[in-house]
């Protein structure tokens, strides 16, 4: 066994071609370390790239990453970098999204705003009206009974 090779799977790694075509038909390379800090159930997982040239890598990683409760994520920079612009691009269409809902919350608020004025300033001018109607009641049986 050589020594940059101490687990013994050199052989079983699909990386490079002609390797890349898994004539063995490998899916999966386990290695158990005695460490204390797998000791309590922790797995560490070696997936391969995100941004693989090979499709069947990218797809494979992607197929995992729902089973895992965290990850370390190691980028070369030019998946780091579309990263980012992915993140950045999803980061603009969001906050473009969340201004067209507050302003469209916004004109549905004053719209609202302005209708419940108007209903008052109508409410505000029948009950003069009938604030004047009443006096004018009140003013005749005063009248009347004076007269009578």
């Amino acid at each position: 066994m050589k020594r940059n090779d101490l687990f013994g799977v050199k052989r079983y790694q699909t990386r490079n071609p002609p390797r890349a075509l898994n004539k063995i038909g490998v899916e999966a390379v386990e290695v158990f370390v005695p460490s204390p800090l797998l000791s309590s159930g922790m797995c560490l997982v070696d997936t391969p790239g995100i941004g693989s040239v090979f499709a069947g890598n990218t797809m494979t990683t992607r197929e995992f990453v729902p089973h895992v409760d965290a990850a370390i994520v190691v980028l070369g920079a030019r998946v780091q970098n579309d990263l980012i612009e992915r993140v950045r691009e999803s980061r603009r269409r969001f906050e473009a999204e969340i201004r067209a809902r507050l302003s469209e919350a916004v004109r549905s608020a004053t719209s609202a705003l302005e209708r419940a004025k108007a209903r008052r300033a109508e409410g505000d001018a029948s009950v003069a009206a009938e604030v004047r109607r009443l006096q004018e009641w009140r003013l005749r049986a005063r009248q009347t009974g004076a007269a009578g």
